[in-house]
């Protein structure tokens, strides 16, 4: 008896020309092997959807160091991603109690692919706060799409000479020369001061 080969178990399963959509798979390298062609193996790979247009929002810095009571300027560019096309308008969602900030001039961007959007943000810190680090988030929305990026703002006790204008040494300058002055005088007022007289010797 000759058995029939001719027909493919495969074929009723999966034709040979056929494409499938692979879903519930992470990223990665996987293999595979066939039930009924033992010699049928090899790997296939498993990769993300092309990212469609998109845009990213950086800062000239990532964090700042700033005085109570000063305030400083971060300088943020507004970029497109795989030929985003659009406009990018900027926010300030969560600016912490104590930390002012404000964007000079425009918040909101018109961007292509060769054209990028820039603005200047300036975080004023008030007298006397908290000394410690602060997170200043941004954010960013073309009406679908939202970003946010995250500035640190460490806050530092203002030095003498920055809180009132003047040379921190020239209080201790100042204390010395009125110490002094005030010494001075009280001598001048002790030597002044007529002291007591003996009795007289009887003739």
């Amino acid at each position: 008896m000759t058995p029939n080969c001719t027909a493919d178990k495969c074929a009723s399963v999966i034709p040979p020309t056929a494409t499938d959509t692979l879903t519930g798979f992470t990223q990665g390298t996987y293999n595979y092997y066939c039930e009924y062609h033992f010699a049928m193996r090899g790997t296939f790979i498993v990769q993300a959807l092309p990212a469609g247009p998109d845009f990213v929002i950086n800062s000239s810095s990532t964090s700042l160091t700033i005085d109570q009571g000063s305030s400083q300027t971060s300088t943020l560019t507004i970029s497109s991603l795989n030929g985003y096309s659009g406009t990018v308008n900027l926010t300030l969602p969560n600016t912490p109690a104590g930390i002012s900030a404000k964007f000079l001039g425009s918040s909101s961007f018109s961007i292509t692919a060769s054209t990028a959007g820039s603005a200047s943000l300036n975080i004023t810190v008030a007298p006397r706060y908290f000394n410690r680090s602060y997170t200043l988030p941004i954010a960013g929305s073309n009406g679908t799409t939202s970003h946010t990026t995250n500035l640190s703002v460490q806050v530092t006790s203002a030095s003498p000479a920055s809180s009132s204008g003047l040379p921190a040494f020239l209080p201790v300058i100042v204390g010395i020369v009125i110490v002094g002055v005030m010494g001075t005088a009280a001598y001048a007022v002790l030597r002044r001061r007529p002291g007591k007289k003996g009795p007289r010797a009887s003739r």
